[in-house]
């Protein structure tokens, strides 16, 4: 029989028994800026008590408060957020990227500066509805988000279609949403099936 760590087992610091997951994706100028690099990931991965309560994962640490703890990247997976804290926000997100998000601003973690202004403007989408504000919208579980930058401010709607399509339908995974799609990858601190590497990874 299959053994699992399920979702209701698990206790995510810094705050217990949360953890959420977003789709989303960042266009400057039509492209799509590359979240999947190694400075980018966290790498603090999940761990499993053997004291009281035994077989509780644990996702990053025990004791932390950290943005990067809150909200961060796995596993060289650069188009789902994790969220492991109630309220924590977009702009919440990039600054644990060592990046600056408000809404008609973004900074890159090279100093890149993008600028909405007369002849520039960003385009938020969640879920394919468009919003006014993003930075400070709470990032939720299984939402799809859209960045968009033009540097003309000119943008059509077909551009805006063909760079939502390419907003990823993962994060379901990670939140165990879609089991009928597979099992969770266990950096998510989901679900984990009984193979060998896995389990001994997890130290069960």
């Amino acid at each position: 029989m299959a053994a699992y760590i399920i979702k209701g087992q698990i206790s995510n610091i810094p705050e217990p028994d949360f953890h959420e997951h977003a789709d989303f994706a960042l266009f400057i100028d039509g492209q799509r800026f590359d979240f999947s690099k190694d400075e980018y990931m966290s790498v603090q991965p999940c761990t499993v008590s053997r004291e009281y309560p035994a077989n509780v994962a644990y996702a990053h640490g025990l004791e932390s408060d950290d943005l990067e703890d809150s909200a961060h990247l796995h596993d060289r997976n650069g188009t789902v957020v994790h969220a492991h804290k109630p309220g924590v926000a977009w702009h919440d997100f990039f600054e644990s990227l060592n990046m600056e998000f408000d809404d008609g601003e973004f900074v890159d973690d090279q100093g890149g500066e993008y600028l909405a202004n007369e002849g520039a403007a960003f385009y938020y989408f969640v879920n394919g509805e468009a919003v006014e504000q993003l930075a400070n919208r709470e990032i939720r579980d299984l939402d799809q988000v859209l960045i968009s930058y033009s540097s003309t401010g000119e943008i059509t709607q077909e551009e805006l279609l063909i760079q939502q399509a390419q907003i990823t339908n993962n994060a379901c995974f990670y939140s165990e949403a879609c089991q009928h799609r597979g099992p969770a990858p266990y950096e998510s601190c989901g679900a984990a099936h009984e193979d060998p590497a896995i389990l001994k990874w997890l130290g069960l």
